[in-house]
């Protein structure tokens, strides 16, 4: 099940992301009705140790992430215990991860795509793929 919530519903500018106080309940209401083992968080806007604490907040032991360098790499991926998830590369513009649960332990990879509008960086996206 994929889906789609944003903090910044209704909102013209401003800073939303992860740290807004309307991300946690948003989330809240998203992790009562689909339960996700593992999530990827887009425009994050938050970096570090701070990153982990929200994480730990919405209840994912644990979580990989791409620093924020100005204003690309905004990209997380968080996972419960439920899951087995191995970070298999890491680029400015993506996360690719290998996949299993305990019910079905053939690996799947994700990758978690993130790409920049400018088109020259986009490029390097394409390569870091290959």
């Amino acid at each position: 099940m994929v889906d789609h919530i944003s903090s910044h519903h209704g909102k013209k500018g401003g800073t939303g992301g992860c740290a807004s106080t309307k991300f946690a309940p948003i989330f809240r209401k998203y992790d009562l009705e689909y339960r996700p083992d593992i999530v990827n968080l887009l425009e994050s806007r938050v970096n570090g140790s701070k990153a982990n604490a929200i994480i730990a907040k919405m209840g994912f032991q644990y979580s990989h992430w791409v620093e924020t360098v100005g204003f690309s790499g905004r990209l997380w991926v968080g996972w419960k215990e439920s899951v087995r998830i191995e970070v298999v590369r890491n680029h400015l513009q993506f996360i690719l991860v290998r996949f299993a649960t305990v019910f079905n332990p053939k690996n799947i990879f994700i990758a978690f795509v993130y790409a920049s509008l400018k088109r020259m960086k986009r490029k390097m996206l394409w390569y870091g793929l290959e």
